[in-house]
């Protein structure tokens, strides 16, 4: 079996494993996760944003990984912290969302539709460069 789809199968399972519902997975050419942990009493959706290095194994979580809500957002961009998470808040309606970082390809999310009091957690898988 490819490292492709093994990585893929093992989302899928680790995903089903925990509490919440798995909404959307993509990996072919933007590879992520996308999981809603839950509802909040806040007037905004909560992101709980992890980078991972696609091609390691144990994934390997990348600090210093941009990610950029569409351009009306605020603020404009956020930037993973060591463990390679951080938390973004976004108004109700449809977004786009994208990780980025020299070396890596970047990975793009399109039409994320988030509600009020949404907690979702979202997973980015980035390929270096050089994959």
């Amino acid at each position: 079996m490819s490292s492709a789809k093994f990585l893929f199968f093992l989302l899928i399972a680790v995903s089903c494993s925990h509490c919440g519902t798995f909404l959307a997975a993509n990996m072919g050419e933007d590879k992520y996760q996308i999981k809603k942990s839950g509802q909040t009493s806040v007037p905004h959706a909560v992101l709980i944003i992890h980078t991972w290095e696609y091609a390691s194994s144990p994934l390997f979580p990348l600090a210093g990984i941009q990610i950029m809500p569409d351009k009306d957002s605020m603020p404009h961009y956020m930037v993973t912290d060591s463990s390679g998470r951080c938390k973004v808040f976004l108004s109700p309606g449809v977004h786009s969302l994208q990780a980025s970082c020299t070396g890596f390809r970047s990975v793009h999310i399109d039409r994320l539709k988030v509600n009020k009091g949404d907690s979702l957690t979202i997973h980015f898988y980035l390929p270096t460069d050089k994959n």
